[in-house]
């Protein structure tokens, strides 16, 4: 499975109503990895597990 069969499959969720823990999404390209790694640990350690119940959430490019 690659990273668009996540999105979609969490796109099909989101329109059948179908509850999912969430996901963030970064494109292979966009970013440097240690820039996502600091975003991943920012959102971590900032945010609770509800606060991405059921969305999608893209980090900045």
């Amino acid at each position: 499975m690659c990273d668009s069969d996540l999105i979609i499959e969490a796109i099909h969720a989101l329109e059948q109503g179908i509850p999912f823990t969430g996901g963030i999404y970064a494109r292979k390209n966009g970013l440097a990895t240690g820039q996502c790694i600091a975003d991943l640990e920012v959102i971590a350690l900032l945010g609770e597990p509800t606060d991405f119940a059921n969305q999608i959430r893209y980090l900045l490019l």
